[in-house]
Formats: C-alpha cells, sequence, structure tokens
C-alpha cells in the first residue's frame, strides 16, 4: 500500500507540474487524456480478474513513456538513483573484485580485478567457486553466489575454491569498495612516444588524466602522446572537458549546449599542462558521447590529429532532474555544438514517440563547419578522423566458435595451472607446440566446440528422426558431416596465426594481469603502430593540422 500511495502521489507530482510548461490551449486536451488514464488504472486496479500489483503497474507506465522518447531517457527509483550515483563515481560494488560467469551449475572465476582481494590473494581466472562462509554453493545461482560474496568493505570473507589441475584452496579476503578506472593504463611505449588509454570518463576522470600526463612529462625525451578513446563509452561532460583544459588553455569554449531549458557554453576553467606537444587521439565506431566531446572539440581547435575510424554519432546531452521521493529522471535535455558550431548527432529520435521508429539523418543534410586553422568538418554522423584507418578485422568464425566454446579460456587455465612461470610478458611465443598442445586439448572436448554449420546439421538429424526420414537422407548427411569435420581440421591451420594471437592474450593476462597484457598488445596494435610513425614526422603532423 506504501509503494502504491508513493507512486500515486509522484504522479501527481508530475501532472500538477505539467502546468507549468503547457500552454493553456493544450492544458484542457492534456488534462483530459491525464484523467482518462488515471480512470483506466482506477477500473483495472480494482474489476481486474487477478489482483495487480499498482507499484509495477504505474512503473510500466512510466518506463513505457520514457522509452518511446529514446533510448537515452530512463526513470531510475529512489534505490536505482542512490546505485546510479555510485556508478558515476566508479564504485560499482564492494567485494573481492573478480568477474565470474556461470557454466555448468558453477560460478566460475573470469578474471581477477588488478589491485583488489580476488588478484592480491592469487585467486585466478577458471577457479570454480565452492564454499563462501560456510555455505554450500552446489546448485547456488550465479545471483545467490555473489551476493555471498559481496558485503560491506573492510569485512572479511572466507572462500573454499576448486583449482582445476591442482585442487582445493582456501582463502580468507578483505572486501573492498571496487573502483572503475576511467584511465586504466598509461606508460611510455618508446623513448618518445607516451600512451594513455582512456575508458570512459567518470567522476575524477580528468584528476586521472592529469596524473597521467604529468606522470608521462617526467621523462624528459616525451615528445608525443597518443590518446586511446576507442570503446570510450563516454560519461560526464564536465570531466570531458576538464580533460581537455589539460592541453587547452585557459577559458576556451570547448561547447554550446542548447535545449528548450537551456543554453550554456562549457568554457575551460583551469590553466592547461601543455599547449604545444603533438598529440594523436585513437577512435573508432564505438568512441561514444563524451569521447566524441573530447574528439570533436580537439579537432576542431587543431589541437590533435585523429586517427581512426568515425565515431558514434550521439550529439546530444542528458542531465538528471528529480521527480520526488528519491527518484531520478536521466533525460535528453539538449544537443551538444562543438566549437565549430557542429552538432555531430546520427540518429533522429523527434518521431520515435509516434511511430516507435528512428532514422538516420542524410547525409544530404551534411553542412560545412571549419576548424580554428581553417579546415572543413562536418555535422551530422559522428566525428570524421583526420586519418581514416581500415577498422580491424573481425574474429574468423574458427575462433569464435572456440570462444564460444571456452576453449580458449579453458586452455590458459590448464596452462596457468601447470606452468608456473613462461618468462616476460615481452619475450613469452605461443610456440608451435603450445599450438599442438591446444589442438590435442581441443580433440579431448570436440563437444564444446561446434561450428553453426554442425549444430545446423545436428537439428537436420534430429528432425529426421523425429520425422522418420533419416533413411532418405542418411548418406547425403554423413557425407555432408564429413566435409563439415574435414573442413574444421583445415580451419585450424588456416586460422593459427589468429589462435595464437588469442591463446598469447589469455594466457598472458593469467600470469601479469591486465598491465602486462596491455604492454605486449600496444607494441602489436597496427592503429597504435600507425600513429607511432605518423607522429615521428613532425611536417607530416602539422600539415594535417593546416598548420604551415
Amino acid at each position: 500500500m506504501k509503494k502504491y500511495v508513493f507512486y500515486s502521489a509522484l504522479f501527481f507530482i508530475v501532472l500538477t507540474g505539467m502546468a507549468f510548461f503547457i500552454s493553456n490551449a493544450d492544458q484542457e486536451k492534456v488534462s483530459k487524456k491525464l484523467n482518462l488514464f488515471s480512470s483506466v488504472f482506477k477500473i483495472l486496479r480494482a474489476e481486474f480478474v487477478d489482483t495487480l500489483d499498482s507499484e509495477i503497474l504505474i512503473r510500466r507506465a512510466i518506463d513505457g513513456m520514457v522509452k518511446s522518447v529514446d533510448p537515452h531517457t530512463v526513470f531510475f527509483d529512489s534505490i536505482e538513483t542512490i546505485e546510479r550515483e555510485n556508478v558515476w563515481r566508479g564504485i560499482n560494488y564492494s567485494g573481492i573484485g573478480a568477474m565470474v560467469f556461470y557454466k555448468d551449475s558453477s560460478v566460475i572465476i573470469l578474471a581477477p580485478i588488478e589491485g583488489y582481494g580476488a588478484q592480491l590473494n592469487d585467486l585466478r581466472a577458471g577457479d570454480i567457486y565452492i564454499n563462501v562462509d560456510g555455505q554450500s554453493l552446489k546448485w547456488k545461482s550465479l545471483d545467490s553466489t555473489v551476493k555471498l560474496l559481496r558485503g560491506p568493505p573492510e569485512t572479511i570473507v572466507n572462500i573454499v575454491v576448486e583449482r582445476p589441475y591442482v585442487g582445493i584452496i582456501q582463502k580468507k579476503i578483505v572486501r573492498k569498495q571496487i573502483i572503475t578506472k576511467s584511465v586504466p593504463y598509461y606508460a611510455m611505449i618508446d623513448s618518445v612516444t607516451g600512451y594513455i588509454q582512456v575508458q570512459q570518463f567518470l567522476r575524477g576522470a580528468s584528476i586521472q588524466f592529469l596524473d597521467a600526463v604529468a606522470d608521462l612529462k617526467k621523462n624528459t625525451k616525451l615528445s608525443s602522446i597518443i590518446i586511446d578513446l576507442r570503446d570510450n563509452i563516454g560519461g560526464l561532460v564536465e570531466e570531458a572537458v576538464n580533460c581537455l583544459n589539460v592541453f587547452v588553455p585557459k577559458n576556451t569554449i570547448i561547447l554550446n549546449v542548447k535545449g528548450k531549458a537551456t543554453d550554456y557554453n562549457n568554457i575551460t576553467l583551469n590553466d592547461p599542462l601543455d599547449t604545444l606537444m603533438p598529440l594523436v587521439i585513437l577512435t573508432n565506431k564505438n568512441t561514444v558521447s563524451a569521447g566524441e566531446i573530447f574528439t570533436g572539440s580537439m579537432q576542431d581547435l587543431d589541437r590533435a590529429v585523429v586517427i581512426g575510424q568515425k565515431t558514434f554519432g550521439k550529439g546530444l546531452v542528458q542531465g538528471t532532474r528529480f521527480p520526488g521521493y528519491g527518484t531520478s529522471l536521466y533525460l535528453t535535455a539538449a544537443r551538444y555544438f562543438t566549437p565549430s558550431g557542429r552538432c555531430i548527432q546520427k540518429r533522429d529520435y523527434s518521431q520515435k514517440y509516434i511511430n516507435g521508429k528512428e532514422s538516420m539523418f542524410p547525409d544530404s543534410l551534411k553542412k560545412v563547419f571549419y576548424t580554428r586553422n581553417g579546415r572543413k568538418v562536418y555535422d551530422i554522423g559522428g566525428v570524421e578522423p583526420d586519418i581514416k584507418l581500415e577498422p580491424i578485422k573481425e574474429s574468423a568464425p574458427m575462433l569464435v566458435a572456440l570462444k564460444k566454446g571456452s576453449l580458449i579460456f579453458d586452455f590458459a587455465t590448464y596452462y596457468r595451472n601447470t606452468k608456473e612461470i613462461i618468462g616476460s610478458a615481452d619475450k613469452f611465443i605461443v610456440t608451435d607446440n603450445i599450438f599442438k598442445e591446444f589442438l590435442s586439448f581441443v580433440e579431448k572436448r570436440k563437444a564444446a566446440f561446434k561450428f553453426p554449420e554442425e549444430l545446423k546439421l545436428m537439428e537436420f538429424e534430429e528432425l529426421s528422426k523425429n520425422n522418420n526420414t533419416i533413411p532418405l537422407f542418411d548418406k547425403k548427411y554423413k557425407s555432408l558431416y564429413r566435409q563439415v569435420v574435414q573442413s574444421k581440421n583445415q580451419m585450424f591451420i588456416q586460422n593459427k596465426d589468429e589462435i595464437k594471437k588469442a591463446l598469447k592474450d589469455e594466457i598472458l593476462i593469467r600470469y601479469y594481469n591486465n598491465t602486462g597484457l596491455m604492454q605486449y598488445k600496444i607494441q602489436t596494435d597496427l592503429e597504435v603502430i600507425h600513429a607511432q610513425k605518423f607522429l615521428s614526422n613532425i611536417k607530416s603532423y602539422f600539415l594535417v593540422l593546416g598548420k604551415k
């Protein structure tokens, strides 16, 4: 009953508050529709044959309304509002710091998070949870197990795991708040080039970014920096602006934000750390939102060269409003315009609430804008890189099937738990002998490795059995199945290099965590290598930026 009163009161606040935003001519129409909604709700609640939960009905009505306008607008109840604030701060939960997955009725560690209890106490990927604080986990669901592992910070949890190829292991671990880093990695990747990976712009991202740049600048030979925004999922506008401020003078207009109830400029507020050092920004199709604000503004100001693929194309700004009772509404409130005056929004949501459809803005609507140095840039559809690179090829079907069957993961578990030492991360290679060992490992686990074609043939066989048509297709079926199996064996050889690379990635992270893996991957990342070579030619750098 209390929940029903809460949501009813919330609806009253929303309805009465609409008078401030609706003209007198429209107010009567809207009031009739709202009264109609109220009447339908009351009839349902009073006369529907089964008992209905009023809270759920009203919550779904709210969710349906906000989902109809665009995919970014979301309503949060009071508990979700608190959780969301923690997410913006990077606080995920309090626990031991291990990502997990569910397989064969067991909860298995996917990866310990570097710097937290699981990793510091040598829990490993592939370890199977057996017992938590004296409670057996047999037949426990993933959610139930996770709840047992989590708890207040600084409390102790007793854990028993089964380590494949080793045995039962017991650990006593202190829970900590697990905080996501916006800047998870930075380093000198050669004697003169720095590298900074920015995954998102959560609260405090600008401090992490500033610290990373300042640390790199301690190297007196540092002459340029690569800022990696590939797969950057966005975040807080002010954090992106503050990160820009590290390389852009104080009082520079970065954004103009325009909406029904707002029109303001985002301006850099601090003295920069460096306004001259050559910079490259790496982007791809998954560089989104705040990542695009950083990229587009730096491009417009001719402060960096953008290399990679066109970004996602989100030129909208969301803001949080508080309808009451501790709830919050995260809604699309404005469009943003980079220093040249362009908005890079790709999708048109203006008709979505009417017909449920969204569309792309056509290229015919694109307009030309100009950077500070007079270079042409365009609105609509994302930020176009200054130097376009072909996107990294998707994994071969063979590798996808191996990963789906957990065979890459399981082999790395076997390798880590049977071989204590592999040498340094930069010198480790997957030899032909290791590859043969992997093939033998897969051969023993054929059931876990099925091509899509195999699965379709198995479905066909089952259907034929059910319909008693096996005699009609038996010879052809067996012949076709043999061909698929033979092609699978050939595919191992054809995809040998790609499989070796996947094995190396998975094995390295087992021994050296994400830091060790990144040290290796940067040295073999073709887009990073391209950026390095480009930055080594300062004339080309300034030519792209339109500087003489």
